[in-house]
């Protein structure tokens, strides 16, 4: 918690954020390679956790790397970098330090291009068009988070149903959470199944198993198309 501070290679500064143990709020100062600001943002106090992939920032300064001013005070046109300065990969217009109007920008990564509407900072409509020629829809957010088919609850529901407490860990008393990492993949199937945090081997092993039986999920998905996505889910042994 409190601030962090990054730098480049060449030593210069990189950033500077605030940090809660949920997130990060306030001022963030990030910077060119060559040591000049590239762009204060400022979080809000409340951090969300609905959507880890969301832009709630506001812009308050954009320059360039010669110091030249795109948006002051939360006003302007914004001309944003790829994580590497290497290229601008997003721009467009910046009022009261929300994204408005018709953005455009580019993902070398997944060799797409795309054009977003927003109205206040809200994402309203965006079309991705891809090497191949193949465009997708998409609203809210550029990138969602792959998720249980009916939500928090309904995977509860599951595990409750499904999970076989062990025989030594209840003679034992043996309980707490053991967290998971996986791969949700494109078509929403769940493989590659690791024990992230460990409690017991008999409670290691029935956690995995339950998450290995799991339905299909919906898949995460990055400007409406379907990506692999590495994910973690706490699985809570109790006790009755």
């Amino acid at each position: 918690m409190g601030q962090y501070t990054s730098f480049f290679e060449n030593g210069n500064r990189e950033s500077l954020y605030q940090y809660t143990d949920k997130g990060r709020v306030g001022n963030g100062f990030e910077f060119y390679p060559n040591g000049k600001l590239y762009r204060l943002i400022k979080y809000p106090d409340s951090v969300k956790t609905d959507n880890h992939f969301a832009n709630d920032y506001l812009i308050i300064t954009n320059l360039d790397s010669l110091g030249t001013s795109q948006v002051a005070e939360g006003q302007g046109y914004y001309r944003g970098f790829n994580n590497k300065f290497a290229y601008i990969d997003e721009e467009g217009p910046v009022r009261d330090g929300r994204r408005n109007g018709t953005w455009k920008g580019i993902d070398k990564n997944m060799k797409l291009t795309f054009t977003e509407t927003y109205k206040d900072g809200a994402l309203i409509s965006g079309t991705a068009i891809d090497s191949a020629g193949l465009s997708s829809a998409y609203a809210g957010s550029r990138m969602t988070s792959p998720k249980f088919d009916g939500g928090t609850k309904a995977f509860g529901s599951y595990l409750g149903k499904n999970i076989i407490y062990p025989d030594i860990e209840r003679k034992n008393e043996i309980y707490r959470i053991v967290v998971l990492q996986f791969v949700v993949e494109k078509d929403g199937r769940i493989t590659d199944v690791r024990v992230q945090k460990s409690v017991s081997p008999g409670l290691d092993k029935e956690a995995t198993r339950v998450i290995k039986r799991s339905p299909l999920w919906i898949p995460g998905t990055r400007f409406g198309k379907p990506v692999r996505v590495t994910y973690a889910v706490p699985v809570n042994f109790v006790l009755q």
